[in-house]
């Protein structure tokens, strides 16, 4: 499941993720939404983050102490082990994009 979109889309080609209705969550999200509005829809969604614990994302961005200016993605390729690469597949080439967000 967590690969089903891999290989659908070239990475270094914006055209084909916006073709695979990439930043249609985006532009929803900046459009018509609040930052609380999305951290109410995130955490109703009950999406969890993709680190071992599976934190409730929609809780970590509730403490955030300034809403709509935490980080989103990119902290488990940094905090990973050298030479682990578990996230890169996931997020150079599967489309991040939900219709729930």
């Amino acid at each position: 499941m967590v690969l089903e979109n891999a290989g659908y889309i070239d990475p270094e080609k914006i055209d084909d993720y916006i073709a695979r209705n990439g930043y249609k969550a985006l532009l929803i999200v900046l459009n018509e939404m609040t930052p609380s509005g999305v951290t109410h829809r995130i955490t109703e969604s009950e999406l969890r983050g993709r680190g071992g614990g599976g934190y409730p994302t929609g809780l970590k961005w509730a403490r955030c102490p300034r809403p709509g200016r935490c980080e989103i993605c990119g902290l488990q390729r940094r905090r990973g082990r050298p030479g682990a690469f578990m996230d890169r597949s996931v997020m150079e080439g599967d489309r991040i994009a939900s219709s729930k967000a």
